[in-house]
């Protein structure tokens, strides 16, 4: 089994990106597919092929069968995966699989060392900077995010108080230092858009399916003061 695997930054911009369940549904799905033809029990698993069953998926990540097949399709749906279903298991195909194995070309080569009796070119000094103390910093990263939260004010009228609340709580989490918000730490941004995405996600599991409600993982009292 190769060392890792490549993974495309779209996959930042999933709709359901921040359901836990679809991320490691994904990737145990990724990371057990066989990387040749294997054959057993008069079975045969092509490369890009995964021999699992519902129970055991929902055992893995920790989800109900109702989310893993709800999960599932939403994968069949992006064309990431193909399911093959049998009376006693099911075969799961990664889509392109080969995009996911990393090249030869891409793995990261050790450092030659150094040559004897060459010394390193000399570099200018460095001028010290003032660090910033721990309050400076979370100070200004507090600006920051009642800068955040102003941005969202005219959005209200479009998604409701509770709905941006929801969506200003989870993106202007801080991390432990401080130093920045969660939505600092995207590659992109773009903040229609990120909303557009939320509510149609916030959509798709609240809804029943089946007789079984999906609801969101975030099940917490807001408060609606300052919207």
């Amino acid at each position: 089994m190769a060392d890792w695997i490549k993974l495309p930054r779209s996959i930042f911009d999933w709709d359901w990106f921040d359901k836990p369940e679809m991320l490691s549904l994904f990737l145990y799905l990724l990371n057990n597919a066989k990387e040749k033809e294997i054959k057993h029990d008069g079975i045969v698993e092509q490369r890009g092929q995964f021999l699992t069953s519902l129970g055991k998926l929902s055992t893995i990540i920790g989800a109900g069968k109702q989310v893993v097949r709800t999960c599932l399709s939403k994968l069949v749906k992006m064309q990431l995966i193909e399911v093959s279903t049998e009376r006693l298991y099911s075969i799961i195909t990664i889509c392109n699989y080969d995009n996911y194995l990393a090249d030869k070309a891409d793995k990261p080569k050790n450092e030659p060392k150094e040559k004897e009796n060459v010394k390193p070119a000399e570099e200018a000094p460095k001028e010290d900077k003032p660090k910033k103390t721990k309050e400076e910093i979370a100070a200004a990263t507090e600006k920051r995010k009642k800068k955040f939260g102003q941005e969202l004010v005219p959005y209200v009228a479009t998604y409701g108080k509770d709905m941006i609340r929801k969506f200003y709580d989870y993106w202007s989490e801080t991390n432990k230092s401080k130093t920045r918000m969660r939505c600092e730490t995207e590659k992109t941004w773009d903040l229609n858009l990120r909303l557009q995405n939320w509510a149609r996600r916030n959509k798709d599991f609240g809804t029943k399916q089946s007789g079984t409600a999906l609801h969101n993982s975030e099940n917490k009292d807001y408060n609606e003061g300052g919207w």
